[in-house]
């Protein structure tokens, strides 16, 4: 049987893990489709078909298709806050999974698992 410090240590690394996964599927999710619906505003995806996208080939440059400046920077500013937040949620799955890895060798050492 677990000790009760030792077993609170695993609550702690469960609950951040939920949260993590919680705010993937909820907040990143709304603002990838944020992003994309805005993105399919903006740029002029018919004419990049026409150029070989649809087979494979990278675009060379992608044409506007709008220029509307409130349209613009509403797009850049989701792609910033977009990123932001996938930068943020990064760090955090680096420091669960570095949790998660001392947990294993504190509790491999302490109850002689192998």
């Amino acid at each position: 049987m677990l000790e009760e410090e030792d077993a609170d240590s695993i609550i702690i690394y469960d609950q951040l893990l939920r949260y993590l996964l919680k705010v993937e599927s909820s907040s990143l999710q709304e603002m990838q489709t944020r992003v994309r619906n805005t993105r399919n505003s903006v740029f002029a995806y018919s004419e990049m078909m026409e150029t070989g996208w649809a087979k494979g080939a990278q675009p060379g440059k992608v044409n506007l298709a709008s220029t509307d400046k409130e349209l613009l920077n509403r797009f850049f500013n989701e792609v910033m806050v977009y990123r932001f937040a996938c930068r943020f949620q990064f760090r955090q799955t680096i420091k669960l999974r570095e949790k998660a890895i001392g947990l294993i060798k504190f509790y491999s050492e302490k109850y002689h698992l192998k």
